[in-house]
């Protein structure tokens, strides 16, 4: 599922208002509420910890590592991680991504699609008159679930 989302603030500091009305509040609340003036929408991607999570190749490249800092050139070759199989470290990867979405939880997310939307006088007067924003037509139109 895809959310929508908007903002007046700059792309690095996002509101996470779900209906146009509360980016426009805020820009209102805040003095910014002028025609010609930009907000921005953009649609949320949840971010899990496996995607930063390291995998199986990881963790024997920081094996070998430790083990060349500890004794030096003598392990070169030695270390026994040369000779995993896929199979193994397909296996150590599963692992380690269990591990971590059982454990580990994201509470932020990135936002993808992001478009900016300047505000109309016709989106100013369906504000003051309480009524549904008109907005254009989006870019990336996937199917987008509005809260």
């Amino acid at each position: 599922m895809t959310e929508r989302i908007y903002s007046w603030q700059s792309d690095e500091r996002w509101s996470d208002f779900s209906r146009p009305e509360q980016a426009i509040q805020d820009m209102q609340d805040n003095g910014f509420m002028v025609v010609g003036n930009i907000f921005l929408t953009g649609t949320k991607r949840p971010l899990t910890p496996t995607r930063f999570f390291p995998d199986a190749a990881e963790v024997l490249e920081h094996y070998d590592n430790n083990i060349y800092d500890s004794c030096g050139d003598y392990s070169e070759g030695n270390t026994g991680s040369d000779q995993i199989s896929e199979e193994a470290q397909a296996e150590l990867t599963k692992l380690l991504n269990d591990w971590a979405e059982k454990n580990l939880s994201l509470s932020f997310y990135e936002i993808e699609n992001e478009q900016e939307v300047e505000l109309t006088q016709e989106m100013v007067d369906a504000f003051l008159a309480n009524k549904p924003i008109p907005l254009p037509e989006f870019k990336n139109m996937e199917v987008i679930h509005e809260s």
